[in-house]
């Protein structure tokens, strides 16, 4: 019997929503794709592709490609003051404007950055006070991987930690990994699920803060519906994804 990861994982989800969102509705983690501003396709540095009003909250710096040229994978975020949003109770705000991830190549002959045509896209932005700002960082490894961190933390008992591996190839960035880790902060038990899309094997380590070694490792090979790519990374935390991916026992 072959089952969905999202039955495979409906407990700890359940966990997660009420534990962590805190009784916050769906529509307040989901978000609407965002009017994305007209880029430039190409330019001498990474000031060429930022639109007037935003500025770069992240970036790192590495061979995407596998031409051994250096390129850029920049967060950038907007700057409107009428999207940030200010807790009463609070003296500080948050910036809620959308944020977007721009891939540049270093194209040598032409002695310039080109933007990777469709590869970027909207991230998740943070707009609610109740709960940890989700996005944490964007690398790229030595491998030429690009990763993207992201966590969930609310007023509840659990912590979720998300991390996206994508490898550029056939003309896109393709999701060849996800490191998802689930902490209690009552129990100090630790669920972590490693998923490899290359293999498509899944291993599931279950363990405590309070022991060095993990209590148990499982291995599952699971299968998915489509290839997903940059697109996961507006809702890293939506059901939508693990109905992608079909778990066997």
């Amino acid at each position: 019997m072959i089952i969905g990861v999202n039955k495979f994982l409906k407990k700890i989800h359940i966990i997660i929503i009420i534990g962590i969102i805190a009784g916050l509705t769906i529509s307040n983690i989901t978000f609407g794709r965002e009017v994305l501003p007209n880029l430039k396709t190409s330019g001498k540095n990474i000031e060429d592709f930022i639109p007037k009003g935003w500025v770069v909250e992240d970036k790192a710096y590495g061979d995407l490609n596998n031409d051994t040229l250096k390129d850029w994978a920049l967060v950038i975020q907007d700057t409107n003051k009428k999207n940030y949003t200010t807790n009463n109770n609070l003296e500080h705000s948050i910036n809620a404007n959308p944020r977007i991830l721009i891939i540049l190549f270093n194209d040598p002959v032409k002695n310039i950055f080109v933007s990777a045509e469709k590869n970027y896209a909207s991230i998740i932005k943070h707009n609610n006070f109740t709960i940890d700002d989700p996005f944490d960082e964007v690398s790229i490894l030595s491998n030429g991987i690009l990763k993207i961190d992201f966590h969930f933390l609310g007023g509840g008992s659990s912590r979720l930690n998300q991390s996206f591996k994508f490898c550029y190839q056939n003309k896109r960035f393709e999701l060849i990994g996800i490191d998802k880790q689930i902490i209690e902060s009552g129990s100090g038990d630790i669920t972590n699920y490693s998923f490899n899309f290359i293999t498509y094997k899944m291993k599931l380590t279950k363990g405590n803060i309070s022991r060095d070694k993990p209590d148990s490792i499982e291995w599952k090979k699971f299968k998915v519906k489509e290839k997903m790519t940059l697109d996961l990374i507006l809702d890293p935390f939506s059901s939508k994804l693990w109905d992608k991916i079909i778990i066997q026992p």
